[in-house]
């Protein structure tokens, strides 16, 4: 028989560390739960991460969907990200801060960082294998371009300093060239020349 966690809510959008923007409190395009029982073996296992969760498929609308939360970890609530696999660094809360769900393959997706601060990014994929980046995105952001097969993919937004907490935004796209510079919504336009 497969063990189960018993579900307890929390409300989306709520960290341990700090609140998250009003904004992250309810999707626009439609509520995610506030938990996720990812099958390991037998036994289901309970996440709940910090911040909003995000559900995608392939060419997904609008073409850069954005998250918000704090990155770092709180104290007693710590992980050196260095222990998880050769590359990854910062320091992460044990809790992932996001979890996606790739509800279809997607060929090739970007998701990068932008914070005032210096932030790692470390995913988890269905797998168990890690995904890490420092420093590849806008400023002292991460960026991670990779395929994201269909599955539950954890995400932690980390601080490059033990116990340093920053406001951040994460943002996805399908779209080439994305994460290289600040992070936004609206597609680069050229600067107009002057006359």
């Amino acid at each position: 028989d497969d063990l189960l966690v018993p579900l307890v809510e929390r409300p989306l959008g709520v960290s341990r560390r700090q609140s998250a923007r009003p904004s992250d409190l309810l999707s626009p395009y439609g509520q995610m739960p506030t938990l996720f029982q990812e099958r390991i073996g037998t036994v289901a296992e309970k996440v709940d991460p910090n911040f909003a969760s995000l559900r995608l498929r392939p060419s997904f609308e609008p073409r850069v969907r954005m998250l918000h939360g704090t990155s770092g970890s709180a104290p007693g609530d710590s992980l050196d990200a260095a222990t998880l696999r050769d590359g990854c660094a910062g320091h992460i809360s044990i809790a992932p801060d996001h979890l996606l769900i790739v509800e279809k393959d997607i060929p090739r997706l970007t998701i990068a960082t932008e914070s005032e601060g210096d932030t790692t990014l470390v995913i988890r994929r269905p797998g168990g294998t890690y995904l890490c980046d420092d420093d590849s995105g806008p400023g002292d952001g991460a960026r991670i371009v990779a395929p994201f097969r269909a599955g539950a993919y954890r995400i932690w937004v980390g601080s490059y300093r033990p116990l340093e907490n920053h406001p951040y935004q994460i943002a996805f796209s399908e779209a080439p060239r994305f994460g290289r510079e600040r992070l936004s919504v609206e597609p680069q336009r050229k600067a107009r020349r002057a006359r």
